[in-house]
């Protein structure tokens, strides 16, 4: 059985990335041996739809269980209709969610969830913001800046070279 997880290193000791299509690494896990593999997410620079296609790749690879922060409900429906398990929520090192998961301490696989953070989904449903903490980061320069409450984040830009700035 094959267990994954978006990471933020190629080692066990790196912490989830809470962003399961736009992962650097997905840490690909046996969870009886212990043994693992680090596959670079290669949908991560994606234009849209990372997370379906990191998804699909999930089925392709074999992998029987997803864990991670949270999971799109475009992302959610390709794993579910695969037979993947898709565990939400988890937070902190990838080794100890993997002996979190061996302990069987995890008992409420997710369900779908309620809204997209797809800018451009024609869906109209209600959309969850992220609440008033948190910052904005640069994808180009990597500059950081505090959120501002009030400012919607499709209106954020950098103030050092104007692109659009993503909610972290």
């Amino acid at each position: 059985m094959k267990l994954a997880l978006p990471g933020s290193g190629k080692e066990m000791n790196t912490l989830i990335d809470p962003r399961f299509g736009r992962c650097r690494y997905f840490m690909v896990i046996d969870p009886d041996t212990l043994s693992f593999e680090a596959r670079e997410n290669p949908f991560r620079t994606a234009d849209r739809g990372a997370g379906i296609q990191a998804a699909q790749w999930m089925a392709d690879q074999c992998v029987k269980t997803v864990m991670a922060g949270r999971v799109g409900p475009n992302a959610f429906k390709v794993l579910k209709r695969a037979g993947i398990t898709v565990i939400t929520g988890i937070q902190g090192e990838i080794r100890e969610a993997v002996e979190t998961y061996r302990a069987r301490e995890l008992v409420n696989p997710a369900t779908i969830p309620e809204a997209s953070d797809n800018p451009s989904s024609s869906k109209k449903e209600a959309r969850r913001g992220l609440g008033p903490e948190g910052k904005y980061v640069c994808p180009k320069c990597a500059t950081s800046i505090e959120h501002r409450r009030g400012v919607p984040c499709r209106e954020e830009t950098c103030p050092e070279c104007r692109a659009r700035m993503r909610r972290e």
